[in-house]
């Protein structure tokens, strides 16, 4: 799913009610966001880096991957 898609779906959610957002909370997160920010100029956030379109350590992008799991 791209980015576009989960904002997408996370905001339907929220819309619908199924997603409690407590508006509170988030600003506190931004107000402490801010803070850090003022006291710590070059301070950056993941959310602040662009996102690499690379999500794996394989060298080959076409190459399978595999999970371990208990089932056999």
């Amino acid at each position: 799913m791209t980015a576009r898609g989960r904002t997408h779906t996370l905001r339907r959610l929220v819309e619908d009610g199924m997603y409690a957002v407590d508006p509170g909370a988030v600003a506190h997160a931004m107000a402490v966001r801010h803070a850090a920010r003022a006291l710590q100029p070059d301070l950056t956030f993941r959310s602040d880096e662009p996102r690499s379109r690379l999500r794996s350590f394989r060298a080959d992008p076409h190459a399978r991957s595999f999970r371990l799991t208990g089932r056999r």
